[in-house]
């Protein structure tokens, strides 16, 4: 299954093991990481460190949702040119047009901006590529055999990913190669996003349960890092929303509080939740998007009745 945005608790592993062997720093500036040809036109470039990036407060704009960015995916434009590097994404995200959030540390705003950002600054301190990287460190590591990334075997067999058709879909600039069936659906597993640090890794929902249990668990990072990467679960309780944002997502559920990595988009919606009591952890994927709330239900149905069985 296409991972989509559960990539980013990859990067950000792939980050804390440099923090880990005292390579990386998270009060390091951008300035101090990365080329000035890179970072020259990223707003309040000076003020950004890696603990924003991580914690997505870096106030930077993130192309989500933007039209010209989407473009590439689903709209006319994807055969010409099927995927942005990601020295494309941060020039796009620090253009004029792209003015950001907010200033650095003021509030959280998610955004693939952040992790693109990531996966550079692990390449360049690292000294070797972030894909190679995170495939020894991580993928290998952990026995992920079913773990690659998009961008390095695009026609590899994959689950299909579906889009329910919609108005606004098509009014948005769908590619008319991409059309929907007798049942409304669209197959949208070649639009899917390969933004290698942000949502670019395929894998299968026994990978990513392996994958969560080592970084909420076990050694892939050092105790003080795991628990940076789970205290957002505390912020969650406090919050009178009962959820808050972080290197992962913190929801506060009547089944309990829980920490998350969420990913959805064309034709998918993909997720894993530890429970922080038991440290029981759900993997579990849709290849379905847009047609009814896939995540809501995976996080409100499908998970807790999980949780509730007596299945260790």
């Amino acid at each position: 299954m296409h991972a989509a945005s559960t990539t980013k608790a990859f990067t950000a592993a792939a980050a804390l093991i440099l923090v880990d062997r005292k390579q990386l720093a998270l009060d390091t500036n951008l300035t101090q990481l990365l080329p000035q040809d890179v970072i020259k036109n990223i707003p309040f470039v000076e003020d950004i460190k890696v603990h924003h990036l991580l914690q997505h407060t870096s106030g930077l704009y993130s192309p989500n949702n933007n039209q010209k960015y989407l473009a590439r995916y689903i709209g006319p434009e994807r055969n010409e040119k099927p995927f942005w590097t990601a020295s494309e994404i941060v020039a796009f995200a620090a253009s004029p047009e792209n003015p950001p959030e907010a200033e650095p540390g003021t509030s959280s705003y998610y955004g693939d901006i952040n992790y693109v950002l990531l996966s550079m600054i692990v390449s360049y301190v690292s000294g070797e590529p972030y894909k190679q990287f995170v495939q020894r460190e991580i993928f290998d590591r952990l026995g992920l055999a079913n773990s690659y990334f998009l961008s390095d075997q695009p026609q590899q067999y994959r689950a299909h990913g579906y889009t329910v058709d919609s108005e606004l879909l098509r009014n948005f600039g769908l590619d008319p190669a991409l059309k929907a069936d007798a049942s409304g659906f669209i197959d949208t597993t070649q639009a899917q996003e390969q933004s290698d640090g942000a949502a670019g890794i395929i894998t299968t929902v026994v990978d990513l349960a392996r994958f969560a249990q080592a970084l909420t668990q076990g050694d892939l990072i050092s105790d003080s890092n795991r628990a940076m990467v789970l205290s957002v679960a505390e912020q969650a309780r406090l919050s009178e929303a009962g959820e808050a944002v972080g290197i992962l997502r913190g929801y506060q559920f009547p089944y309990g509080l829980v920490v998350a990595a969420e990913g959805d988009g064309p034709g998918i919606n993909i997720v894993w939740v530890m429970q922080m009591g038991s440290k029981r952890i759900v993997a579990a994927a849709i290849n379905q998007f847009g047609g009814w709330n896939e995540s809501e239900y995976l996080l409100n149905t499908l998970v807790p009745a999980v949780f509730n069985t007596a299945i260790e």
